[in-house]
């Protein structure tokens, strides 16, 4: 039995709610992470959901304390190849942001994120972002989740490197 529920992010509203909540209760690490970005936890918050259909949030169960939300950014190219030729390309850029609460649901998490990576590739093929190298769980899953890292880069004191997560041909 899951010991939380997902939902999707349906509105604005909802999106501004969650802005707030999540600022409050972001696990430090991630706090730090877009810190070192740049960013004050708030504005990374306000861009990682605003700029991203669909936001998904997992909430415990029993006492509807938020978990986790995540979702995926997709950006779009346009421009010309070197015949002229007019071309559109995409990234594909996911995220996920926990709140302390994570912690009392690791296997569920685990379980309910990969089986979203799975269905995005199998959508999409290419997955990425950056994550910060001293967020060892997230690399750790990263890894686990078939990953590739580049060559670690320094932001603001802070070492992160850049993902590809890949679909497996058959």
């Amino acid at each position: 039995m899951k010991t939380y529920k997902i939902e999707l992010v349906r509105n604005k509203k909802e999106k501004e709610a969650l802005v707030c909540e999540l600022d409050e209760n972001l696990r430090e690490v991630d706090r730090r992470e877009m810190e070192g970005m740049g960013f004050t936890s708030r504005q990374g918050v306000e861009v990682s959901i605003y700029e991203t259909c669909p936001v998904y949030v997992a909430r415990d169960a029993a006492s509807g304390r938020l978990v986790a939300c995540w979702g995926l950014q997709v950006l779009q190219f346009k421009g010309e190849n070197y015949k002229g030729e007019k071309k559109t390309s995409y990234r594909y850029i996911i995220w996920a942001l926990g709140t302390d609460e994570i912690n009392h649901h690791k296997k569920d998490f685990i379980k309910e994120s990969t089986a979203i990576i799975k269905r995005w590739l199998e959508l999409y093929g290419r997955l990425e972002n950056t994550v910060a190298t001293f967020n060892k769980k997230a690399v750790r899953w990263l890894k686990w989740m078939g990953a590739e890292f580049g060559q670690p880069y320094k932001m603001n004191g802070i070492e992160y490197v850049n993902f590809v997560i890949t679909k497996k041909e058959e």
